[in-house]
C-alpha cells in the first residue's frame, strides 16, 4: 500500500484573487501609473543609470523618489529595463498605496499551497463543529473571572486554542498540538507561477450603512483575474494513518476519530461552500434591501445557489485569500448561533470599533462587506477570492462537468458595467427543494419537512421535526411567519421550510416560515 495518496488540482479563479505577501507598495517610491497601468520601478536598473561616482550626485538621488528619475515618458514602454512589470489599473487608495500579491523571487505570482491549506482546516473545522455537536462556550474562548466583581479576560492569541484542540488535536499533550495536528497528514503544494502580466490591479471598498449606500476606506491591490488558470497543485494524504499499521494504532491513540474528515475532503469542501452562499445569501437579503450598488454580488450567490451539483461531482467552490473576511475565516455560522456569546466576543475581543460598542443582540455580524470599487456611480464588483477546485487522482485526467461549465459561465458573462446602475433584475428563485422524510442531523436554511404541532399560542407554532428528539430540535414558526389564522389540532402536520436556527441551552430551536 503506498504511503501517500495524491490528487492534483486544477484551479479556476472565478473572482479577483489576492493573496498578499505582508508589503504595501507606495505610488512614486515601488510604482508609477502611465497609460491607464502602474509600472513596477526595476530600483537597481534605475540606479545603474545614475552617475552615482559623484557624491554630491549620489545624495541627491537619496532625496529622489524613483519615480522622478524618469523623465521621458518613452521609457513607459514594454520591455524597459527600468520596470520589473506593468499590468493595467488604477490606484485609488487615498494615500496611494498597493497591496503586493505574493510572488517568487522573479516576480512571479503564486499560489501558496499554505493558503489554499488554511481554506481547507477551516471547511474540514467547520465540518467537525457539526460532526462533534460543539456549540459556543465562552469558557472556550475566555478565561472566566474568579471573583464576582472581575471581568472575563479575553486573549486574542489564544482565542481559538480550545476548539482547536477539541477538532484537530484532541489527545494532544499540553503545548504540543501542533505536533499532534490531524493535518499534519495532508499536505498541499504551491501552484506553478504565472507571468506577472496576467495580474490585474483593482481596487476594494468596505461597503456598509446600506441605508446610506456608503462606501469607504478604498483599498488598492495587486490580483489574479477571474478565468486565469492556476496549475501544478498536488494534494497529499498520509494513508498510513487509515489502514492496519502501526501509525493508524497512533491514529486511534491520538483519538483523532473518523478518518473520512480527510478521505472525503472533497464532499466536505462542497458542503461548506452551500452553508457560505447561504449564509451570504442570508446577509445581502437583510442588509442590502436589494440595493443596485450590490447587484453583482446577489446576482452571483443566487446563480451559483441554484446549480445544483451532481453527487459525484469532484469539484468544488471555495472563497481564500484577502477580502474573505471574518466570516470567512472563523467558526461564524456556529458561533452566531448565540447571540449572548457574540455580545460577549465582540465586546472582549474588541472586533471593530464601532462594532465592539454598538453591537446589540441579534444585529448582524461583519455589517460590512469588501467588494471590487470602480466609482461612485458603478455597482460593485463581485465577492473576492473565489476559485473553482477542479480534483483528480494522481495518474487520472481531470473531469470536465457540466456543473463546472456552468459556474464558468456564471463569471464570464461579465459584471453590470461602470457608470450603469440599473435596478437589480429579481433574483432568480431555486427551485424548492423536496420534503425531508427523517433527518438525522440538525436541519439547514431551505431545508423543508412537514413538521407534527404540539403547542400552539396564537398564530405562533412548535412542532415536531421528523426522525429528531425534542429535547434535540424542535421547529417554531413565529406568528409572522404563519399566513393563516387556523387553530391547530395536537399532531396535525404543517409543511415547513427552515430560515434561520439558533441553540437554547443543549436544544436547538429551527425557525420556519409556514408553506401548506
Amino acid at each position: 500500500m503506498p504511503d501517500y495518496k495524491t490528487y492534483r488540482l486544477k484551479i479556476t479563479v472565478l473572482t479577483p484573487l489576492h493573496i498578499g505577501n505582508g508589503r504595501e507598495m507606495l505610488r512614486g517610491y515601488d510604482f508609477a501609473e502611465k497609460h491607464g497601468e502602474i509600472w513596477r520601478f526595476n530600483e537597481n536598473a534605475l540606479l545603474e543609470a545614475q552617475n552615482i561616482d559623484d557624491p554630491k550626485i549620489a545624495e541627491q538621488l537619496a532625496r529622489t523618489k524613483p519615480a522622478d528619475l524618469i523623465t521621458d515618458d518613452r521609457e513607459y514602454k514594454d520591455g524597459s529595463a527600468l520596470f520589473r512589470y506593468h499590468i493595467p489599473g488604477q490606484a485609488l487608495s487615498q494615500d496611494g498605496r498597493v497591496r503586493e500579491f505574493i510572488k517568487n523571487v522573479y516576480d512571479q505570482p503564486y499560489l501558496p499551497g499554505s493558503s489554499l491549506k488554511g481554506a481547507l482546516r477551516t471547511a474540514i473545522g467547520w465540518w467537525e463543529w457539526k460532526t462533534k455537536h460543539l456549540y459556543p462556550d465562552l469558557n472556550k474562548v475566555s478565561s472566566p473571572p474568579r471573583f464576582e466583581a472581575d471581568r472575563r479576560k479575553f486573549d486574542k492569541k489564544k482565542a481559538a486554542n480550545r476548539y482547536e484542540q477539541d477538532i484537530f488535536y484532541p489527545s494532544a499533550p499540553s503545548g504540543k498540538g501542533p505536533n499532534y495536528d490531524l493535518m499534519r497528514a495532508l499536505q498541499v503544494s504551491d501552484s506553478q507561477p504565472i507571468d506577472p502580466k496576467r495580474m490585474q490591479l483593482i481596487n476594494a471598498a468596505v461597503y456598509r450603512n446600506w441605508s446610506m449606500e456608503r462606501v469607504d476606506k478604498i483599498s488598492s491591490l495587486e490580483v489574479l483575474p477571474a478565468s486565469l488558470l492556476l496549475e501544478g497543485v498536488a494534494l497529499k494524504i498520509d494513508t498510513r494513518l487509515f489502514g492496519s499499521t502501526p501509525q493508524s494504532e497512533q491514529w486511534k491513540k491520538l483519538n483523532f476519530g473518523d478518518p473520512k474528515r480527510l478521505t472525503e475532503w472533497v464532499k466536505i469542501c462542497q458542503q461548506y461552500a452551500r452553508q457560505r452562499i447561504e449564509t451570504e445569501i442570508e446577509y445581502y437579503t437583510n442588509q442590502a434591501k436589494n440595493s443596485p450598488k450590490i447587484s453583482n454580488a446577489v446576482s452571483l450567490y443566487h446563480r451559483w445557489q441554484s446549480l445544483q451539483a451532481a453527487e459525484n461531482e469532484s469539484a468544488f467552490l471555495l472563497q481564500l485569500g484577502w477580502g474573505t473576511g471574518w466570516d470567512g475565516k472563523t467558526f461564524d455560522g456556529q458561533l452566531r448561533e448565540d447571540d449572548n456569546f457574540m455580545l460577549e466576543i465582540i465586546s472582549g475581543f474588541r472586533l471593530g470599533a464601532h462594532h465592539s460598542k454598538d453591537y446589540q443582540s441579534g444585529d448582524e455580524f461583519p455589517m460590512s462587506r469588501r467588494l471590487p470599487y470602480k466609482d461612485q456611480r458603478a455597482p460593485l464588483g463581485y465577492p473576492l477570492g473565489w476559485v473553482l477546485v477542479n480534483v483528480t487522482e494522481e495518474g487520472a485526467d481531470f473531469m470536465e462537468t457540466d456543473w463546472q461549465k456552468r459556474i464558468l459561465e456564471t463569471v464570464t458573462t461579465g459584471e453590470i458595467p461602470a457608470r450603469v446602475a440599473p435596478s437589480p433584475k429579481p433574483a432568480p428563485k431555486p427551485q424548492p427543494k423536496p420534503l425531508i422524510a427523517e433527518f438525522t442531523d440538525i436541519p439547514n436554511i431551505g431545508d423543508r419537512f412537514k413538521g407534527e404541532v404540539f403547542n400552539q399560542e396564537g398564530k405562533a407554532l412548535d412542532l415536531f421535526i421528523p426522525g429528531l428528539e425534542d429535547t434535540v430540535a424542535y421547529a417554531h414558526i413565529s406568528a409572522e411567519n404563519n399566513d393563516t389564522s387556523k387553530r391547530y389540532a395536537e399532531g396535525e402536520s404543517v409543511i415547513c421550510e427552515v430560515i434561520g436556527k439558533k441553540q437554547v441551552g443543549r436544544v436547538w430551536q429551527i425557525e420556519c416560515r409556514r408553506v401548506s
